[in-house]
């Protein structure tokens, strides 16, 4: 099963390489030195019946430049961002096309950009195996407790 942090991880992976920018998984308020990526993600999951399950994951990653960067500056980090995931990504062994790109300019000032990756993707639910199984039953039988005889089930 892929989960959220997987695809964000790859996705990580792929900017890091091709970015010398900090990439953050996880929004940093304050303390962080742009230029900087910020990544999130947002699923909804539709059951399919069974353990299948229909997956529709947006990957937002959030561009915050040097101070006062022109907007046609930003612009152009973001269309790298879009050439970078055009084919689609690679998680683990599994590869994503993506479903569809958006961009953005963000902030009150224009002062930092967003590109939303879509994937769609069906996956399986992982099994639950927390669930104790018996190991031993002990039953009444007649009234008597049974444990290991041949009215026990086991």
């Amino acid at each position: 099963m892929i989960h959220d942090i997987d695809i964000l991880q790859a996705v990580q992976q792929k900017l890091k390489e091709r970015f010398p920018y900090l990439v953050y998984l996880q929004e940093v308020k304050e303390g962080f030195r742009p230029p900087a990526f910020f990544l999130k993600s947002m699923t909804v999951t539709s059951p399919q019946g069974g353990q299948g399950v229909y997956r529709d994951t947006d990957i937002y990653i959030t561009y915050i430049p040097q101070k006062q960067a022109a907007s046609t500056s930003i612009y152009g980090v973001l269309a790298a961002v879009e050439d970078l995931f055009r084919d689609g990504i690679a998680v683990q062994d599994r590869f994503f096309a993506v479903a569809s790109m958006s961009e953005e300019l963000i902030g009150e000032d224009n002062d930092g950009g967003r590109v939303t990756l879509t994937l769609n993707y069906y996956d399986s639910a992982e099994e639950n195996d927390e669930a104790e199984l018996m190991e031993i039953l002990h039953q009444r039988y007649k009234g008597k407790e049974t444990i290991t005889d041949e009215n026990a089930i086991y």
